[in-house]
C-alpha cells in the first residue's frame, strides 16, 4: 500500500492510497474496489510506505479487521507486529468467495501528531490450493 502522506486527510483517503500485491494485482479505480486474488494457504502480509520516501514521513498498518462476506482469514482482527506490518493466512473459503476487510493505518508527518485512517479493500479466493 502506497500512501500520499503529504496530501492525505480524513476527507480524501481513497484518492491518496494505492494498492498492489505480490500476487500480480494492481489497483485500477478506487482502492476500496481493489481485490487481491489469493489461494487457501497463502500468507497475506500488509505493509505500507509513503508514496514519496524523501518526505521522511512514515506509514504503519495498525490492524486488519474482518468487515463482511466470507471470513477468509478466520479471525475478526489481526494486529500490527513491531515493524508496522500485519500478517495473516487464508484459511477458509472456496473459489470465488470474497472478504471485505478494513485497513487501519497511521500516517506520521515529521513532528506532527500521528493520524489514523481507514480503508476497506477485498480478498478473493481464486484457487483453493496455493
Amino acid at each position: 500500500m502506497k500512501v500520499d502522506t503529504v496530501n492525505i486527510n480524513p476527507g480524501n483517503v481513497t484518492e491518496q492510497v494505492m494498492f498492489e500485491d505480490s500476487f500480480g494485482g494492481t489497483q485500477t479505480g478506487s482502492p476500496e474496489n481493489f481485490t487481491s486474488e489469493i489461494s487457501i494457504g497463502n500468507e497475506i502480509c500488509w505493509q505500507a510506505i509513503p508514496r514519496d520516501a524523501q518526505t521522511g514521513d512514515t506509514v504503519t498498518i495498525d490492524k486488519i479487521t474482518y468487515e463482511a462476506d466470507t471470513n477468509i482469514l478466520g479471525v475478526t482482527e489481526l494486529l500490527c507486529n513491531c515493524q508496522g506490518h500485519v500478517a495473516g493466512n487464508a484459511l477458509h473459503g472456496t473459489e470465488g468467495d470474497e472478504q471485505e476487510y478494513g485497513v487501519y493505518f497511521t500516517v506520521t508527518r515529521g513532528t506532527e501528531p500521528p493520524v489514523q485512517f481507514f480503508i476497506d479493500p477485498k480478498l478473493k479466493i481464486h484457487n483453493t490450493t496455493p
